[in-house]
């Protein structure tokens, strides 16, 4: 995933719950009684093809509470935000 720790930190709110969630260095998580989720990017590194320079992240996802069905449009919803170039 192409995310730096200043997308994180500038676009964590448009997570689902993510105005309630607290970021930390590198990681945004959101603790409810119900169930919560973390983001967490750890090796930040750049990848570059000719005169293109990227930036690279290893990017963790953890989740409690959720059903499958629940998850995976969460994930979806993460994937969706950091999204760069219109898809």
């Amino acid at each position: 995933m192409a995310i730096t720790a200043e997308d994180l930190k500038r676009l964590y709110r448009y997570i689902p719950g993510g105005g309630d969630a607290v970021l930390e260095g590198h990681s945004v998580s959101l603790k409810k009684p119900e169930g919560g989720w973390r983001v967490t990017l750890s090796d930040p590194r750049t990848r570059s093809l000719g005169l293109l320079t990227f930036p690279l992240a290893s990017v963790a996802i953890e989740a409690w509470g959720y059903r499958k069905d629940e998850f995976d449009r969460f994930v979806e919803r993460v994937l969706l935000v950091f999204r760069k170039g219109g898809g």
